[in-house]
C-alpha cells in the first residue's frame, strides 16, 4: 500500500494577501460543511505554547498542532 501513497504539500510563503483571502474564502464552506476535516493531533493553550513548539519539532508527526487563543 505504501507504493500507492502520495504526499501533497503547498507552500504559501510568497502568496499575496488577496490570494490568501481568496483561498480562505474558498476553503471555509468546505470546512463548515464537514467536507474537509483537518487532522488535529493536539490542541494547546497559550500557556502551553512552549510545549507546542517542542512537539512540532518531533519526528513522526501525525496531524496538526493547534494553539487556541481563547477558551
Amino acid at each position: 500500500m505504501a507504493r500507492d501513497a502520495a504526499v501533497v504539500g503547498v507552500a504559501l510563503a510568497n502568496v499575496t494577501a488577496p490570494v490568501l483571502k481568496q483561498i480562505a474564502q474558498s476553503l471555509f464552506p468546505l470546512l463548515e460543511s464537514g467536507l474537509l476535516k483537518p487532522v488535529v493531533r493536539r490542541t494547546y493553550t497559550l500557556a502551553e505554547l512552549g510545549q507546542a513548539h517542542e512537539d512540532v519539532l518531533l519526528a513522526g508527526a501525525l496531524g496538526n498542532l493547534v494553539v487556541t487563543l481563547a477558551d
